[in-house]
């Protein structure tokens, strides 16, 4: 990465991100913290990328730290997805914080669409760290009226995180 630093103007990606992309997905790639290292410098001077998919990696604590970095400077990530990612509490309130730092432009954690009316997560092995991710998303995303969240690993306090973060929404939330 240091040598990559120091060319910036010359490489222009790490992990084979097209120049001209708006969307890149990692979903299930067995991406540790290393590979997160890398993908931040491609956030960094990528200008493209408005969609990110990183699901179901491993890029545990150390890959937040890195992404949060790289998001801070970003400016056209909107929607990145980093639910089951070997997070724990710590991780996931790093990448909260630079969503929140940057309102108009972070608009989902979770993978969910600017605009979307209905999101699923049925039976996606979501657990107590992916429900942190999630109620940023709630707290930010005013156009869903659906949420599936049915068949997963919560907790009575996750369920009462989401249920707090959709009390304004009505009826459309199934857990």
């Amino acid at each position: 990465v240091e040598v990559a630093e120091s060319k910036r103007k010359q490489i222009k990606s790490l992990c084979g991100i097209a120049e001209d992309a708006t969307s890149a997905s990692f979903f299930n790639r067995g991406l540790g913290p290393v590979d997160a290292i890398l993908l931040a410098f491609d956030l960094r001077v990528n200008a493209t990328v408005t969609s990110l998919n990183l699901r179901l990696n491993r890029i545990g604590n150390v890959g937040a730290e890195a992404l949060a970095g790289a998001l801070r400077v970003n400016a056209t990530v909107t929607v990145i997805n980093v639910l089951n990612n070997k997070l724990t509490e710590k991780g996931a309130q790093k990448l909260v914080a630079v969503a929140e730092s940057k309102p108009k432009q972070i608009k989902s954690l979770c993978g969910i669409p600017v605009g979307a009316t209905y999101a699923s997560f049925n039976g996606q092995l979501l657990g107590p760290v992916d429900v942190i991710l999630l109620a940023f998303d709630l707290r930010v995303n005013a156009t869903l009226t659906q949420l599936d969240l049915r068949y997963n690993s919560l907790s009575e306090q996750s369920k009462g995180l989401v249920r707090s973060a959709w009390r304004h929404r009505g009826s459309g939330l199934k857990l």
